[in-house]
C-alpha cells in the first residue's frame, strides 16, 4: 500500500512538472526516440520530417497519456506504442544507445524499422551491459534493425544480447568537428573525468575519493612531475561547465593535488574540446569516450586505464571489450609511475606516420572509426528511409 502510494506520488510529481501537449502528435517518417542529441540527430535528417518523443518528462503529450490509460500492460509502453501508431514513422530513431525501452519496441512492432546511433563509450559496469547480463535469464526478445557503433567491437558484443545489423560509424560528435592541424608542441592535455559522487558497482559502493580521487591522485602527481622535468606544460580539459558550482569543486580537485592553481582549457566555440585535442601535443586520460575519439583523430594519446586496477574490478581494462595485454606502447592498466613513462617517452618521440602504424598494428579503429562528415550515417539513413532508391542503386553497379 505504502509502495503503490509513493509510486502515485512519483506520477503524479512527473505529471506536474512536464510541458503538456493537447494535440496528437503530427505523422512523420522519423520519429526520435528521446530528445537527447536531438539537434545531432536532425542535422541529418532535413530531408524527412520528424516528430520527437520526450521520455525523461520534460514534455508529455495529453491525448496520447489519456489514451495509454485504457491500454493492458506496462504504461510506459502503452504511451510509446500509441504515440508509435500515431506518428506512423518509417524510423524509430535514438541517440540513446544503453536503454531497454528502446529494445523492446522491435518486439511490439516487428515491422517498424528501429535505429540507435551510439553516444559514448561503453563499459561493462555501470553501463547497459551489466544490466543486460543481468536480464539474460528472462530470455526476452531484444532487438534493434541497425546498431550504429562507435567501433566493430562494441557492435559485436552488442550482439550477444540483441538481433540486428551492426555497422560502424565511430562516434557522431567526434565526426562532425573538423581536424585542426596546428599543434603546440611541448603541451600535455589531460581529460578530467571528475564526478562529485560515488558509484555502486557489483555490490559495492565506492565513493567519489575511492573512484575519482584515488586514480587522479596517481596520475597527476606523475604528470606533474614529468612534465616539469621534460620542459612541458600540464593542461585540463575540465568535464563541469564553467561558472557552475561543480567546476569550483573541480578546480579545487586537481588544484589540491598539484600544489598549484591548474590550467583549464577554456573555449567558446561547440566542439572546443576536440580543438584542444587536436592542439595538444600528448592526450592523456584514463577511460573517457573523448580519449577514443582524440587517438581515433590522429592525436597521440595515452590510455592509463587504471581505475579497474586500482578498484579491484574487472571491466576498466583499456580497449574492453577486446581483451588486449594489460600493458602496450601507448596504454597501461597499471598504476605504475615507471609505466607511466614508459608511454609518455613513446609518444613524445613517435613520429607521426609510425604513430599511425602503431594504431593499425593493434587494430585501434576495430574499438573507434573516424568518419569525418558522418558519411556511413547519411548513407544508413537513406538505406533505411529510402529502401527503393538503395536497391536502384546496388542495380546500377
Amino acid at each position: 500500500m505504502i509502495h503503490s502510494f509513493r509510486q502515485f506520488m512519483v506520477y503524479l510529481s512527473y505529471f506536474w512538472r512536464a510541458k503538456k501537449h493537447w494535440s496528437w502528435p503530427k505523422e512523420s517518417e522519423v520519429l526520435i526516440f528521446d530528445a537527447c542529441g536531438e539537434e545531432l540527430l536532425r542535422e541529418h535528417l532535413l530531408d524527412w520530417s520528424v516528430e520527437v518523443i520526450p521520455v525523461r518528462g520534460e514534455s508529455i503529450n495529453i491525448p496520447v497519456v489519456l489514451a495509454s490509460l485504457f491500454a493492458s500492460g506496462r504504461k510506459s509502453e502503452a504511451y510509446f506504442d500509441i504515440y508509435i501508431h500515431r506518428v506512423k514513422p518509417k524510423l524509430v530513431l535514438t541517440f540513446i544507445d544503453n536503454t531497454k525501452a528502446f529494445y523492446r519496441l522491435s518486439r511490439r512492432h516487428p515491422l517498424l524499422k528501429t535505429m540507435f546511433v551510439q553516444n559514448g563509450w561503453r563499459g561493462y559496469h555501470l553501463d547497459v551491459f551489466e544490466q543486460l547480463d543481468a536480464g539474460m535469464k528472462t530470455a526476452e526478445q531484444l532487438a534493434v534493425d541497425y546498431m550504429l557503433c562507435i567501433g566493430q567491437a562494441v557492435g559485436e558484443h552488442y550482439q550477444r544480447y540483441l538481433s540486428g545489423t551492426v555497422v560502424a560509424m565511430g562516434s557522431l560528435r567526434n565526426n562532425r568537428q573538423p581536424r585542426v592541424d596546428s599543434v603546440d608542441h611541448g603541451s600535455i592535455v589531460f581529460i578530467s573525468q571528475w564526478d562529485s559522487k560515488g558509484f555502486e558497482i557489483a555490490g559495492r559502493f565506492y565513493s567519489q575519493d575511492e573512484f575519482v580521487g584515488a586514480v587522479d591522485r596517481c596520475l597527476i602527481g606523475f604528470l606533474r612531475q614529468y612534465a616539469q622535468q621534460n620542459g612541458k606544460e600540464l593542461h585540463f580539459i575540465p568535464r563541469t561547465a564553467l561558472g557552475s558550482a561543480d567546476r569550483k569543486k573541480e578546480e579545487r580537485h586537481f588544484s589540491a593535488i598539484l600544489g598549484r592553481p591548474c590550467s583549464f582549457l577554456e573555449f567558446d566555440t561547440q566542439g572546443s574540446s576536440y580543438q584542444v585535442i587536436d592542439q595538444a601535443e600528448l592526450v592523456v586520460g584514463v577511460d573517457s569516450t573523448l580519449l577514443y575519439e582524440a587517438a581515433a583523430r590522429g592525436a597521440k594519446t595515452a590510455f592509463f586505464s587504471i581505475r579497474g586496477t586500482i578498484l579491484g574490478v574487472k571491466g576498466f581494462d583499456f580497449g574492453w571489450p577486446v581483451q588486449y595485454q594489460s600493458d602496450g606502447s601507448f596504454w597501461t592498466n597499471s598504476p605504475s609511475p615507471e609505466r607511466f613513462k614508459a608511454v609518455l617517452d613513446y609518444l613524445f618521440s613517435v613520429s607521426d606516420d609510425c604513430w599511425q602504424t602503431e594504431l593499425k598494428r593493434v587494430s585501434f579503429a576495430k574499438l573507434i572509426t573516424f568518419d569525418q562528415g558522418n558519411s556511413i550515417l547519411k548513407r544508413t539513413l537513406k538505406q533505411a528511409l529510402q529502401p527503393e532508391l538503395q536497391a536502384e542503386q546496388t542495380r546500377n553497379c
